[in-house]
């Protein structure tokens, strides 16, 4: 691969992935790797570990640059874009991870079209991540070959037509790593607390999740098949994940993963906070009368619900939205599997006149009119 050379603008935790991955895959000959960054001692970190050259400056670094990755965070970007607005290179291409960033803000901020966006996350370091990524009309073909090329030292690498989607990969892929290391660290410090030493118990947690995923992707069947397999009737594992779905584990990591969409939308437009999902004229009323949840859970519910501005309702009459009790059944559930369980003794039920808009906590409707 020919280049002349290449700017990384951003020393941080992505942009050394990013470079440690082209670098474990002999994609970019290290001495061409220019890097900048505000706190020059992280470059002067990263040139003494790595071997890549060290920019004076933004400017500087893109200079004669072929391809340009901007690694740096959302809140920092604006003053990037004013210092290089116009200093690209009119063949150069631009690499994007900023997240939330869509391509027009980088096209406008830099004055320059050719413009990729990709989300990648942290596993890149070791060559297992996942990217996805978008680019502009004006990137040719050459230069997205270039981009694969690129991303291929991170892991799989996927191409989206919509630039929209990425902020659907930022939610589930880009943060996910972060998700996954919070639910590893729970596994290990309850074994710890159980009486399994620390190193014994990260041993068990890592390898069962890492394990788990090689044999759910090399199976091909779908989560819920596999877990019924490890799932016998009455046994240990149903009495775990009996408590796993009343702690609302689905519910909040599908929040979590919400919450964390919305904020990608309000980074990319300056970071500003918005309200949350559109509820205007949606009332929600919460039927009791055989409800297997005792008040302060009713109340939890109800407000999450006017937490995103719904209405709670008096009665049936006024609702446009009826909630009776509560089922662990998502989008993702096979259909005979939701079938099962909707029809069980255990089974809540939501009646919708309307579609609650994003709102992720009940993500099945019953339409009514």
């Amino acid at each position: 691969m020919n280049q002349k050379r290449m700017a990384v603008i951003g020393a941080g935790m992505m942009g050394r992935a990013i470079i440690s991955g082209m670098i474990q895959k002999d994609i970019f000959p290290v001495e061409t790797i220019f890097v900048s960054d505000v706190d020059a001692e992280k470059v002067r970190r990263m040139h003494a570990e790595l071997g890549v050259s060290a920019a004076a400056s933004n400017p500087d670094g893109v200079q004669d640059a072929e391809v340009v990755l901007l690694a740096v965070k959302p809140q920092f970007l604006p003053s990037v874009l004013a210092e290089l607005k116009g200093k690209i290179p009119p063949d150069g291409l631009v690499i994007s991870i900023v997240a939330g960033v869509p391509t027009d803000v980088i096209c406008s901020g830099l004055d320059h079209p050719a413009v990729v966006r990709v989300m990648p996350n942290t596993p890149a370091q070791t060559g297992d991540g996942v990217s996805g990524w978008y680019a502009t009309e004006e990137v040719t073909e050459a230069q997205k070959e270039q981009t694969i090329l690129i991303l291929s030292g991170l892991g799989i690498v996927i191409p989206f037509e919509k630039e929209s989607d990425l902020n659907i990969v930022t939610a589930v892929s880009g943060s996910g790593p972060a998700y996954v290391f919070l639910f590893i660290e729970a596994m290990i410090d309850t074994a710890v607390q159980m009486g399994i030493p620390r190193n014994v118990a990260e041993k068990l947690a890592v390898q069962t999740v890492k394990g788990s995923a090689a044999y759910l992707e090399k199976s091909g069947d779908h989560p819920a098949i596999l877990r019924n397999e490890v799932t016998s009737p009455g046994g240990t594992t149903a009495e775990a994940l009996y408590y796993l779905e009343k702690g609302g584990l689905r519910s909040t990591l599908s929040r979590a993963i919400w919450a964390c969409y919305e904020r990608t939308i309000e980074l990319g437009e300056g970071g500003l906070r918005r309200k949350g999902p559109a509820a205007e004229n949606v009332k929600v009323f919460f039927d009791t009368v055989g409800c297997r949840l005792n008040q302060a859970e009713i109340e939890r519910f109800a407000s999450q619900f006017r937490s995103q501005g719904y209405e709670i309702a008096a009665c049936h009459e006024e609702a446009d939205v009826v909630v009776i009790n509560t089922c662990a059944v998502t989008a993702a559930t096979p259909e005979k599997t939701a079938r099962q369980m909707l029809l069980s003794p255990d089974a809540g039920r939501i009646w919708s006149r309307k579609r609650l808009p994003g709102f992720p906590v009940f993500p099945v409707w019953y339409p009514t009119g």
